[in-house]
């Protein structure tokens, strides 16, 4: 897929960047994970573990795309190592464990259930300061090593 970057020029991203599509690709790209989804919940056994309602969970979304993305380079690349669909079993193996914790309102056993936004937002302010402070810090750190080293015998 290629989309328009910030210079004017084009170029080429992988169909599972999500915030680089545009309708089209998108469109595209939910078809395909969704076909994705299906086939792996089907051929693991997996409907106590991914909610039907995957779709409406950003982490979620992001588990099950990287997932399709490893599944499609172990599977469908014919250029893969003969040990990449082991590979991806042992990564799709931590990839549930994911699953579970994104899933953290429960809807893979009770149903889907809205979650509530956090009110978060980044203090710029005080990151800034602590990175000031961190920065001077280590300025001072450096030139007390190299002080510390000059005192040092040869």
């Amino acid at each position: 897929m290629t989309v328009s970057g910030d210079n004017g020029s084009f170029v080429e991203i992988a169909p599972w960047h999500w915030q680089a599509l545009d309708a089209l690709g998108a469109a595209q790209t939910w078809t395909a994970l969704a076909m994705f989804v299906t086939f792996l919940v089907t051929r693991y056994d997996l409907g106590d573990v991914v909610p039907r309602c995957w779709w409406t969970h950003g982490a979620l979304v992001e588990e099950l795309t990287a997932l399709w993305a490893a599944w499609t380079a172990a599977y469908v690349d014919p250029h893969a190592s003969a040990d990449a669909p082991i590979l991806w079993h042992e990564r799709f193996a931590a990839s549930r464990a994911r699953i579970a914790e994104w899933d953290r309102l429960g809807c893979a056993q009770r149903g889907h259930r809205d979650s509530t936004p956090t009110d978060w937002a980044h203090e710029a302010e005080a990151f800034d300061a602590f990175v000031r402070a961190d920065i001077r810090s280590r300025s001072v750190a450096g030139r007390l090593h190299a002080a510390t080293e000059e005192d040092q015998p040869c």
